[in-house]
């Protein structure tokens, strides 16, 4: 299932066969659904909301315009694949598609002439998430492989990816609405990483750290993060604040004692380095 990023729209991928849109103004409208051959596996919008891609177990993905006023779909564009896509990702526009099909094949797309722009092999569906930048410069990809380890940015326009330091294995990947911040997460008790965006490279922001797990993050306005943990707690991040001036006898004002050294090495270590005391007034 998708909303589309304008909030317009809610659409359902089903196994019977069809997807479904739902236009969310005060009457809740569904549109006609869109019947296919086989199962439907996933369902994406582009970033401006104009464009709906579909992806079925007929080894193809369909990309409409979406026209809520009309009495049916306009005719789709058909990307026809060598395999089934789980994971599909439009551009801002509606104009670039990318697939990730059955064994690890990840494919962009131009969706005007269905022609395949390039490729490159992932190692595993699992935790796979791909994303565009608000500007189409790069495509975003979350999967493990010898070529894309971690976190990796290609450029749309050709060359090398830059890879990113992500911890763990990322399952959770979220831009801020204006497209300035980048924020990611592990499944495995691994801290929530921040970097600023500036159109051409990407700089570490933040790092984000809770005592359980990660399970949702979203950005809101003015650049707010939200999170959701394991522990049942929504918490709520302001990003792009000016730094204290003494943001170490801030925190110490407000502690009641150091991290020890197996904290430390737990959470820290890997950014940080070696254990020392933070604050000298506190055990």
């Amino acid at each position: 299932m998708a909303f589309s990023p304008d909030g317009h729209y809610f659409a359902t991928a089903s196994g019977d066969r069809t997807a479904q849109v739902v236009a969310l103004d005060v009457t809740a409208r569904v549109l006609p659904p869109l019947r296919y051959t086989a199962a439907v596996e996933a369902v994406t919008f582009s970033g401006d909301s104009q464009y709906l891609a579909v992806a079925g177990e007929d080894f193809k993905v369909d990309v409409l315009k979406i026209a809520p006023d009309k009495p049916s779909w306009p005719a789709s564009k058909d990307v026809s694949l060598g395999g089934t896509a789980f994971v599909i990702a439009l551009d801002q526009t509606g104009k670039y598609l990318v697939t990730l099909t059955f064994g690890g094949l990840l494919d962009l797309w131009d969706v005007e002439s269905t022609k395949k722009i390039r490729g490159f092999k992932v190692d595993t569906l699992g935790g796979s998430l791909v994303s565009f930048t608000q500007d189409d410069r790069f495509l975003v990809v979350a999967a493990p492989s010898a070529d894309t380890s971690g976190l990796s940015l290609w450029p749309l326009a050709g060359g090398d990816p830059v890879k990113l330091p992500a911890k763990g294995n990322i399952d959770l990947v979220s831009f801020s609405p204006d497209g300035k911040y980048l924020a990611v997460a592990a499944a495995n008790n691994e801290p929530a990483q921040v970097w600023r965006y500036d159109g051409a490279s990407f700089q570490d922001d933040a790092i984000l750290f809770q005592q359980v797990t990660f399970t949702n993050l979203t950005f809101g306005s003015n650049n707010l993060l939200v999170t959701a943990g394991a522990d049942n707690v929504v918490r709520i991040w302001a990003l792009g604040l000016a730094p204290s001036e003494d943001l170490a006898s801030e925190a110490c004002a407000r502690l009641t004692r150091n991290l020890t050294i197996e904290e430390w090495n737990t959470h820290l270590s890997s950014y940080l380095g070696t254990y020392r005391r933070t604050c000298t007034n506190i055990p």
